[in-house]
């Protein structure tokens, strides 16, 4: 189990530039995206320097998650159902931490 510190992303703005032109994260740092209106949203590694790990929330619960993305990767991913929540954390850290599909978080 583990804690993340997160900044969050809640403009447009905040959630459009993400992680992008940054050169790395700290080990249990993340970006949480907020939506106002659950729906699918599409995320891409446009800027990105480092690889990542995705998780798809709905509520309080995982409900998608995307492994060790490369930031070379060009297309845009979108989670498995309307989502109001995304958090970005570093490549890895979904298996070293034993998440999956179905968790609840903790804001």
């Amino acid at each position: 189990k583990c804690e993340f510190l997160t900044e969050e992303a809640r403009t447009v703005e905040e959630r459009r530039k993400g992680l992008s032109d940054r050169d790395k994260l700290c080990n249990n740092c993340g970006m949480l995206f907020y939506f106002d209106t659950p729906s699918v949203y599409g995320f891409w590694m446009k800027g990105m320097r480092f690889d990542l790990d995705i998780l798809w929330i709905s509520g309080e619960e995982i409900i998608g998650v995307k492994e060790k993305v490369s930031h070379s990767r060009q297309e845009t991913f979108y989670p498995p159902g309307k989502v109001d929540k995304v958090l970005e954390i570093g490549a890895g850290k979904i298996r070293e931490c034993g998440i999956e599909v179905g968790q609840q978080i903790k804001n």
